[in-house]
């Protein structure tokens, strides 16, 4: 069980570098213990309005509210974290780049 937490957390890790920061702030504060109060009816609401949205572009709701509730609830840690990685893997490919936004931005020299 700690392991599936562990790789569902380096994935949400991974997403949060690829979000645009509007975006991944938010992210991150509802990762934190003591936003579970609030985590929890998010990812409840998100997957029903994903569920009854009839507007496939926005079905990422769906997915979100899952990813919010894996957090919480063990045993979607590890499909979530599996759908995560994949995600990822084909936005990579989409864009052309071997590389995620934090590797590039490890390796970026500073100014």
């Amino acid at each position: 069980m700690a392991d599936d937490k562990r790789e569902l957390n380096k994935q949400l890790d991974d997403l949060q570098q690829e979000l645009p920061k509007p975006a991944a702030k938010p992210l991150q504060k509802l990762r934190r213990p003591d936003w579970k109060w609030a985590r929890i009816p998010a990812g409840i609401l998100l997957v029903i309005s994903g569920v009854v949205s009839t507007t496939p572009g926005l079905n990422v709701r769906f997915a979100a509210g899952f990813a919010l509730l894996a957090i919480d609830v063990p045993f979607l840690r590890k499909p979530t974290a599996r759908a995560i990685k994949w995600g990822l893997d084909k936005w990579h490919a989409w864009r052309g780049s071997s590389t995620s936004r934090a590797d590039q931005n490890a390796t970026a020299p500073r100014p």
